[in-house]
């Protein structure tokens, strides 16, 4: 039986930031003003790389992107893109000459997690003060984007 090798990560937000926002009120904000449902796409896209001024960290950035649209027309009224930074020491590569790491998934759900907590806030903040004012993003699981997670690493 052999023992399992031991390994520490550590990590702690680095950055949280709004790098996009729009929205356009529909001509008639009835609706919108009486909390009409709307749909929500969603997509969280993660990317590690070393950490230049750091050396043996990672960044690994997730970026949150959701759209709100009218179910009925398809008009887009809300488009929001949230990034989360993590500052990571403890990452393995794969191997010695790749640019790419082994990620525990706890630390993927971790920072899903966290990542699309900030968007919500961030969506939050933007909204504060327009018709879409009692619009956020729902509640989630992050499971639903870990099982199906595309991981790319930059050098």
């Amino acid at each position: 039986m052999s023992a399992k090798k031991e390994i520490k990560i550590s990590f702690k937000v680095f950055k949280i930031d709004t790098v996009a926002f729009s929205y356009e009120e529909p001509e008639d904000i009835k609706p919108i003003l009486d909390n009409k449902e709307l749909g929500v796409h969603l997509e969280l896209v993660m990317n590690v790389k070393d950490d230049e001024n750091n050396k043996g960290h990672q960044l690994i950035s997730v970026i949150v992107s959701s759209e709100f649209y009218d179910k009925e027309s398809k008009s887009t009224y809300i488009k929001h893109k949230g990034k989360t930074v993590f500052l990571v020491k403890g990452l393995e590569k794969t191997d010695k000459k790749s640019n790419q790491y082994k990620l525990p998934v706890d630390l993927i759900y971790t920072t899903y997690s966290v990542s699309f907590s900030h968007a919500r806030a961030l969506l939050a903040n933007e909204t504060s003060n327009t018709v879409f004012k009692n619009y956020f993003l729902p509640l989630i699981d992050p499971a639903v984007f870990v099982k199906d997670a595309e991981i790319t690493t930059n050098k």
